[in-house]
């Protein structure tokens, strides 16, 4: 599992190998994302970020591999505040 990036390529939320990994994040993303703790035996990939803004607005990525290194597919969420 890639970390999921911004429309910046900025790492909004790095997950590895079970826990997450806040210090690789972006600062301005830090403490406002979170992800399910069974994901790998659930298969739920959801990203939450928490108190959005304007400037998260966009598309959110995150990339899973198979064993072999290729891309299986994008995932992708938009994000932004909701009127």
């Amino acid at each position: 599992l890639e970390p999921w990036k911004d429309r910046r390529d900025r790492k909004v939320h790095v997950f590895k190998n079970g826990p997450d990994q806040p210090g690789e994040q972006n600062q301005i993303y830090r403490t406002r994302t979170k992800m399910n703790e069974d994901l790998l035996r659930t298969g739920d990939l959801s990203l939450t970020l928490r108190d959005p803004t304007y400037g998260d607005s966009g598309t959110f990525t995150c990339r899973l591999w198979e064993i072999s290194g290729l891309v299986v597919w994008p995932l992708m969420h938009p994000a932004g505040p909701h009127h």
